[in-house]
């Protein structure tokens, strides 16, 4: 059948519009508990890594039948959703009578004004909302969202999704009571009814901010790429480490120290995190010319939560990761 002018116009109109919805549609992960097989994951780095050297504290003493495996946040601000979930190592974790799943939000930041995530775990998150998913059996699952009340936890909403064997869910900011993408501290509790041991996680998470590269402590130390900082903010010789994160430092590892010299201590621990913190800073810096994952806000806030749990391994190897993915500046 020949096509007139207007009909060729039509239907490459429609071809245009359904690549573009395909294309939003898979800018968000599909709550379809399949992690690995979700384009909406691709190009997102696992928040707590236990592929290679594990970031999750409770890896090397918990079976991988009941372990968390590599967990991840997504933020959508075209819909305002935030994505979550985690790849498991066997069906039984989460499909197993009674097994349930819970996520803490902890979205003021201060671990006193908040709820427990589960009994015991993750005590530097005070949860303001909970997300809970439990298989009570037969097929069928529990999924609902939960508000802190000051005294005990309450239902709230039925969340907008959830998934397994992969466990994946989607929740709506405005039922976390936001109107925007924040950083905010998450706990990821597992819980086996029929078997010991349970297994949780913490962290720091903060919006995406692109992703794909990263300059490293290295690059950002060497005078000849002095002229790469942006400066101002942060200048290499009259910034000052505790003064940009607001942080008191705890093994004097960076009291008194301008960015620069914070980059130049050697050292484990404290001293490492420092050393990635300020190349972070440096990579998430407005107009720094890196495509970094993290905002320098987002930078600055994990950089604090780390110094108020004492615990600043985890923070490190997350920064670490964004850091070493490639430097685009000379």
């Amino acid at each position: 059948m020949r096509q007139t002018r207007w009909m060729r116009t039509v239907i490459v109109g429609l071809a245009l519009l359904a690549l573009t919805v395909s294309v939003v549609l898979a800018a968000n992960p599909a709550v379809d508990g399949n992690i690995a097989g979700d384009a909406g994951w691709q190009g997102i780095a696992p928040i707590v890594i236990v592929e290679g050297e594990p970031t999750d504290p409770n890896e090397l003493l918990i079976s991988d039948v009941y372990d968390i495996g590599n967990a991840y946040i997504r933020s959508s601000e075209d819909n305002l959703t935030l994505f979550g979930g985690f790849e498991v190592y066997s069906d039984s974790m989460i499909l197993a009578e009674n097994a349930s799943i819970s996520f803490g939000f902890d979205t003021d930041g201060d671990s006193g004004t908040g709820g427990p995530v589960d009994s015991g775990a993750c005590p530097n998150i005070g949860a303001e909302y909970r997300h809970d998913y439990l298989n009570v059996g037969s097929g069928d699952y529990i999924n609902r969202l939960k508000r802190w009340t000051g005294t005990a936890w309450e239902y709230h909403a039925d969340a907008l999704a959830a998934e397994s064997p992969d466990y994946e869910m989607a929740v709506e900011y405005t039922a976390l009571g936001l109107t925007e993408p924040k950083c905010m501290g998450i706990g990821i509790y597992f819980e086996n009814r029929a078997e010991d041991p349970d297994d949780s996680v913490c962290f720091t998470w903060c919006p995406e901010n692109g992703g794909g590269e990263g300059c490293t402590p290295g690059y950002w130390k060497q005078p000849q790429h002095e002229d790469s900082w942006v400066n101002p903010p942060y200048d290499p010789d009259t910034s000052y480490f505790d003064v940009v994160f607001d942080v008191d430092c705890e093994d004097l590892a960076c009291e008194g120290k301008t960015l620069l010299e914070v980059l130049e201590t050697g050292g484990g621990g404290e001293m490492a995190l420092g050393r990635h913190a300020v190349a972070a800073l440096l990579n998430a810096a407005a107009n720094s010319g890196v495509d970094y994952l993290y905002t320098t806000e987002g930078v600055i806030q994990m950089v604090k939560d780390a110094y108020d749990s004492g615990e600043f391994e985890w923070t490190k190897d997350l920064f670490e990761y964004e850091n070493e993915l490639g430097c685009p500046l000379n």
